[in-house]
């Protein structure tokens, strides 16, 4: 796996892009890379110039994008300025912090209060930080009033929603965006001690078995969004509620997961945490399971290799932009242990996950 700093992109390179990206490094010719790669792999002169080209093509672009990154800070001193109206302020504590998010429209009330209902309280406390989060010129926007006031804005809910967390993160443990080493989507669950990370994409079937082991004796550390320090790596507990979607939203009921926040406009509730579900201390991780839930399965419980983990965790993670806090990441993700569980036996899977929390 490389990673290339201009653009932000980790890419993973089997043979022959490794061999190429070798020759690449050591500023050796287009001309003879070719000479190199056909020799090396008894292709034929031809064929090896072409695929030495299109590789040395993507590295440049690579090098040097041709395509914008995200500016967050776009229009930022005009939606510093924006006048809100319509609004509706609900104010909330987590520990001893308090938050407060003034909402622009009902569907991002919806879309982001839900997570944090069950920390809602009447008044504002302190210490203190006020977030405004809202729709501008067909994109969306968040303003932070205090400790420093600054705007950021984003081209899609899920971003601005991110951005949101991040400072919330930030805020509740006395950290600043340039403390954390990554964000992972994910759902954490905890267990004497130990956290266990559940990742995978949307719809596959985390929270669920999240939920599930939650009634099986693990307790709610975050879901879907787990920050990770930059200095020694630990995993932080966040405050949102563990959301569940379709037919999981019975299933858990039924069998007893209760304290239900349910929308109103879509087929999703979010399971308030038990009395202490939400742990203040942070946690060294050891396992890291890709989870996915699939007819047919059974169970399957199959290590992972470093570099393949890395390419699936990319898919769901965000990851510091900095060399020095992309070498700490490296560093951090290789100490991990990886696993790949494919099921469809609830029993049998939830029984194979608590095995990975007892310590050898």
């Amino acid at each position: 796996m490389v990673w290339f700093e201009k653009s932000n992109q980790w890419v993973r390179m089997d043979e022959p892009q490794w061999f190429i990206f070798l020759l690449y490094e050591k500023h050796i010719g287009r001309e003879d890379a070719a000479h190199q790669f056909a020799k090396a792999f008894e292709i034929n002169p031809e064929q090896a110039a072409g695929i030495v080209s299109n590789i040395y093509e993507s590295i440049d672009k690579l090098l040097n994008p041709d395509f914008p990154l995200p500016d967050f800070s776009h229009d930022a001193e005009d939606v510093s300025r924006f006048l809100l109206k319509d609004t509706r302020t609900r104010h909330y504590r987590f520990g001893n912090r308090f938050f407060t998010i003034t909402y622009g429209s009902p569907s991002l009330e919806a879309y982001i209060h839900l997570p944090f209902a069950h920390l809602e309280t009447k008044t504002a406390g302190k210490p203190s930080i006020h977030l405004d989060v809202f729709p501008y010129c067909g994109r969306f926007a968040l303003r932070m009033h205090t400790p420093i006031r600054r705007s950021l804005t984003a081209d899609e809910s899920p971003q601005i929603k991110r951005l949101l967390f991040v400072e919330l993160a930030s805020w509740l443990y006395n950290k600043s965006g340039n403390d954390w080493m990554s964000f992972v989507h994910a759902s954490a669950v905890q267990k004497d001690g130990e956290v266990l990370l559940l990742s995978s994409a949307s719809g596959s079937g985390k929270s669920t078995m999240a939920g599930l082991l939650m009634l099986n004796g693990f307790e709610l550390f975050s879901d879907d969004f787990v920050p990770v320090d930059a200095a020694n790596g630990l995993l932080y507990p966040f405050p949102a509620a563990l959301c569940i979607k379709n037919d999981s939203v019975g299933l858990l009921g039924n069998m007893g997961l209760k304290s239900f926040v349910k929308s109103r406009n879509a087929p999703l509730a979010y399971v308030k945490p038990f009395s202490r579900s939400i742990p203040q201390k942070p946690v060294a991780p050891r396992n890291l399971v890709f989870i996915s839930y699939r007819k047919g399965a059974g169970m399957k419980l199959s290590p992972v290799s470093v570099t393949e983990a890395l390419q699936h965790f990319h898919q769901e993670a965000w990851v510091a932009d900095t060399m020095e806090r992309a070498e700490k990441f490296l560093e951090w993700f290789t100490g991990l242990k990886f696993y790949s569980l494919e099921y469809d036996d609830n029993n049998l899977a939830i029984e194979a996950l608590t095995k990975l929390t007892v310590r050898p």
